[in-house]
């Protein structure tokens, strides 16, 4: 049986073959929507959660975060979704590629599986946060999480802890907005 890190390292191989496969420049494009993205949750979650935890939701029968289980699923199924979206949208979709020539021989090959690594972290990294956040809902995990995986959360290592400001106090650099500005800066310089 796997740990839910099992599966993070799991998922993270295999996009990180899939980056090889699709080449280093294609995989930017999926790093740039993938990071938009996550600082887009980053901004969107707390209103989202500030606004349940104010009633400002109570006509949907929706109430404060800590008290009501169909609240957390709720947003861990809406942020869910936007991530998912994404990443289908980023791979599936018209292809936002770097121009460029990528590096030939071995280098191509680590810099593409690299990328497509950071991917698979950005993305399944991304869903396991928000399941820890909102409780594991619909049963995901049964008993305690094992010690590696709580050595994780508890280390910050998942992309929104790790790269902003995720549930901590306000004045963290948000790494997701540098990042997102040298990707665009990255991708307009030819």
């Amino acid at each position: 049986m796997l740990t839910i890190d099992g599966v993070l390292i799991l998922f993270i191989i295999l996009i990180g073959i899939v980056g090889v496969v699709r080449g280093f420049l294609k995989e930017l494009g999926v790093t740039l929507v993938m990071v938009a993205t996550l600082w887009a949750i980053d901004i969107l979650l707390p209103i989202a959660e500030r606004l349940l935890n104010e009633g400002k939701l109570a006509f949907l029968g929706l109430g404060p975060l800590a008290e009501n289980q169909g609240a957390q699923t709720l947003l861990f199924l809406l942020f869910s979704a936007i991530t998912v979206f994404a990443a289908f949208i980023s791979y599936q979709g018209e292809t936002l590629s770097y121009e460029g020539t990528a590096p030939k021989g071995v280098l191509g090959l680590v810099l593409s599986f690299l990328i497509g690594a950071a991917n698979g972290y950005l993305i399944f990294g991304n869903l396991w946060w928000l399941a820890n956040r909102y409780n594991y809902p619909f049963g995901m995990i049964v008993g305690p999480l094992p010690e590696s995986s709580q050595q994780i959360i508890a280390a910050h290592l998942l992309p929104l802890d790790l790269l902003a400001a995720g549930t901590a106090d306000v004045g963290v650099v948000n790494l997701l907005a540098i990042i997102l500005i040298v990707l665009i800066i990255l991708k307009v310089i030819r």
